[in-house]
């Protein structure tokens, strides 16, 4: 969250309007949310790695 807000500041600090930068936001927490693993998942590849 706090990433996002900077982003978003930086964004608009360089004249990106703000629906264009929020826009982008949005999309970089969807792409984090969906994308990446969490810990869950990395510890069970781990594990299979074990075997």
């Amino acid at each position: 969250m706090k990433s996002s807000i900077a982003l978003y500041q930086a964004l608009i600090s360089i004249d990106v309007p703000e629906d264009r930068a929020a826009a982008v936001v949005d999309a970089l927490e969807s792409d984090m949310q969906t994308q990446l693993a969490n810990k869950k998942p990395t510890s069970t590849l781990s594990s299979l790695d074990s075997n």
